[in-house]
């Protein structure tokens, strides 16, 4: 499955290669139950932005309120939340990693 994602990612942002020419981790897997979120450290960003072309997060079907994803990139703000995804699939978003992003606390449920 992962292997598709990158292709479908790698294609997506224009990256001109093929996908076996990115390699892609999972780092982190994160949970968040109301009233949290995710937010890194800002060193854990610097460090991870040396190395990395984008941030590919996956995100596992769970029924929650709240915990949008928000991405800024060339003047232009897309927010990706439960209602805009398949709520009862594996859905993912994909951004530049120097795009600024923001990721809201969790109002119910958990994700």
């Amino acid at each position: 499955m992962l292997m598709g994602v990158v292709a479908k990612v790698t294609d997506g942002l224009g990256l001109g290669c093929t996908p076996n020419c990115v390699d892609a981790e999972l780092v982190k897997l994160v949970y968040c139950e109301p009233g949290s979120n995710f937010e890194p450290p800002r060193q854990e960003c610097k460090l991870q932005a040396q190395n990395t072309v984008a941030i590919l997060l996956v995100l596992l079907p769970s029924k929650h309120a709240g915990g949008q994803v928000t991405v800024q990139h060339a003047g232009a703000v897309s927010t990706y939340g439960r209602l805009e995804l398949a709520p009862d699939c594996v859905n993912y978003v994909a951004f530049y990693s120097d795009c600024k992003h923001d990721i809201k606390k969790v109002t119910a449920g958990h994700r």
